[in-house]
């Protein structure tokens, strides 16, 4: 190759190198300018119910695919936990018979709570901020960024005692909200089998 075509080759590799520079400038700064995540998509605020909907306390807890989430309900409230495995990214399951979830992949399991109770995963599940909303979008309750339990035991219409309005009456019917667009890392973890 002569001294005129190896110049045209580093010219070309030059080119081409500031073209894919613009491109991904080019990307970025059209990702701010496209809307936000669409309502009920992973990525966005995903609605998880009506409130008095909810598995019971302690009940199993319930997927939603479409916001990549786990709705678990116990004594503390409702939590939103992401529904991916810290270890490798594999979607997991709920098994009813260990009450506990269970990662199909490589066997790591978790607590209701999301801690990590077997390995390989050494981290524990991811949670998402949970709201409870009315149906015209007025906020009744969050606590934003922490990703602890969400308290409901106080809206709901019913517990173990029956219902908690008089009768005829109707309650505000309340939402619940989960943003998965904010994913909370877990900070407290439990010793790994």
């Amino acid at each position: 190759m002569n001294m005129r075509q190896q110049r045209r080759v580093v010219l070309l590799s030059l080119v081409l190198s500031m073209a894919a520079i613009i491109f991904n400038f080019g990307t970025i700064a059209l990702s701010f300018l496209l809307p936000t995540a669409k309502k009920n998509s992973y990525g966005g605020k995903v609605y998880g119910g009506f409130i008095d909907d909810l598995p019971e306390v302690g009940g199993e807890p319930k997927l939603f695919p479409q916001g990549r989430f786990w709705l678990v309900h116990d004594e503390h409230g409702i939590t939103a936990l992401h529904s991916s495995c810290t270890h490798l990214d594999c979607r997991f399951n709920w098994d009813q018979q260990s009450r506990r979830f269970v990662c199909p992949c490589h066997g790591s399991e978790f607590g209701r709570d999301g801690l990590v109770l077997r390995g390989p995963a050494t981290r524990s599940l991811d949670r998402f901020p949970v709201s409870i909303i009315t149906e015209t979008g007025s906020l009744v309750r969050s606590l934003g960024n922490r990703g602890e339990p969400l308290p409901i035991k106080d809206l709901l219409l019913h517990d173990s005692t029956g219902p908690r309005t008089e009768e005829g009456k109707k309650s505000v019917v309340s939402l619940v909200e989960v943003d998965t667009g904010r994913k909370i890392p877990t900070s407290a973890d439990r010793a790994v089998e």
